[in-house]
């Protein structure tokens, strides 16, 4: 398994990694062995897991550059030991140097997110703001982003896509056949992330007592929605004095998130906290009364299920894989995407109505307990490597519900 991103240096596809290698070890079903950047990884895999580590140099994109070049070495050299059978790339941008393709060593792929059609959206959604465009595309690099994803796509057996939006986006972006991708659902540690979870000590730290708290966690960028959280926000705190929201990240908006709250004059309001780690996180959402999720696309949604399965209602923007997880109005919210009056109206509504608060949070649980677990995520991801294996197997979109897609022919 190979994964430029990985805890602590914290990413969606870091902890997708992570979520999956403790599922498969769970399993007992296949020997893992996982090769990662330079930065120790995270104590609980210690003796699960064969970790390597690359030797990274340089900023991005060279250090991504550097870390598939030292991989692909190392893949090489466990290839040369036949120490390996399956090659399992669980970021889908890593498509610099891959290694040389063996018919007995097929690739596996997981596809997150469509970085050509987020780019498509965020042009429609700012217009002609040409300094934001600009600001956006030196950033995220959906250009770079997308042509290492078309090439990990066709140089690999097989692809997961965590989400049916992922797969047809992917197959309709990059033309790859759809018999090539089966849909597997991320997966949450509900050992971990629980309602029974005690939030008053975050609380306490982050200088709240009986105020309400709405939670946003995530990269602080383009993507995520943040200018019409905050534009929502301002509107929020005219009418409940008593709010308070916390954003729990880090990124390269943070400095004009800062700006906007010091015009506005949100100090006493608005609580940067910057990244906590996966002991703290639980219990940043167990903290939270509301948990908003306001992205203008998400292949998945990692956040979304993290605060579902500690039972806490949930506002999404109707946007990419969050329709997969929230059905409107029965386990949490859907708003429509980019509109800070739509997202106002949800929070207001929440924020007036506790029993749909508790009934949505209960939900939320049982949601995640039914479609969401380590062990469906481990299961289906082994069938995809034996299917990679044998030619036969689950392939052709598998794993979803029953409606199918005419636009990307899978299920």
């Amino acid at each position: 398994m190979i994964s430029y991103e990985f805890p602590p240096t914290v990413g969606g596809e870091g902890v997708y990694t992570y979520t999956l290698l403790r599922g498969l070890a769970r399993t007992r079903s296949v020997d893992l062995a996982l090769i990662v950047g330079d930065r120790p990884v995270d104590r609980q895999l210690d003796g699960k897991v064969e970790i390597y580590y690359t030797e990274n140099v340089g900023r991005a994109p060279f250090r991504l550059l550097s870390f598939s070049t030292s991989a692909r070495r190392k893949i090489n050299e466990l290839l040369g030991r036949s120490e390996v059978d399956i090659i399992h790339y669980t970021n889908d941008y890593c498509g610099f140097a891959l290694p040389r393709r063996r018919e007995d060593k097929p690739l596996v792929a997981t596809m997150h997110h469509p970085y050509a059609l987020e780019a498509r959206l965020y042009r429609r959604v700012v217009g002609w703001d040409m300094y934001n465009l600009l600001h956006y595309q030196l950033a995220r690099r959906p250009l770079l982003l997308n042509m290492l994803q078309r090439n990990l796509c066709i140089k690999s057996r097989r692809l997961i896509a965590v989400s049916r939006f992922s797969a047809s986006s992917v197959i309709k972006e990059h033309r790859i056949p759809w018999k090539k991708v089966t849909v597997v659902p991320n997966g949450v540690d509900q050992e971990m992330f629980r309602p029974e979870t005690e939030g008053a000590d975050m609380r306490e730290r982050w200088g709240v007592s009986s105020e309400r708290v709405l939670l946003f966690t995530g990269r602080l960028d383009h993507s995520k929605g943040l200018r019409y959280l905050m534009e929502a926000f301002n509107r929020i705190v005219q009418k409940f004095a008593d709010v308070k929201l916390v954003i729990v990240g880090e990124g390269i908006l943070k400095n004009q998130l800062l700006q906007f709250t010091k015009k506005r004059k949100l100090q006493g309001s608005v609580k940067f906290i910057g990244r906590l780690d996966a002991e703290s996180l639980p219990r940043a959402y167990a903290a939270a009364d509301i948990v908003v999720c306001p992205s203008l696309m998400e292949g998945f949604g990692l956040s979304l299920i993290e605060a579902m399965a500690v039972g806490k209602p949930c506002i999404a923007a109707a946007s990419g894989g969050m329709r997969e997880i929230v059905a409107n109005g029965e386990n949490g919210v859907l708003v429509r995407p980019a509109d800070s009056e739509a997202l106002r109206g949800a929070i207001e509504m929440l924020l007036l109505d506790s029993n749909l608060c508790r009934r949505l949070g209960v939900a939320a649980r049982k949601k995640i307990e039914r479609d969401f677990t380590l062990e469906k995520m481990a299961e289906r991801t082994v069938a995809v490597y034996e299917g990679a294996l044998t030619g036969n197997g689950s392939s052709g979109c598998d794993f979803v519900e029953e409606e199918r897609s005419s636009e990307a022919h899978c299920s």
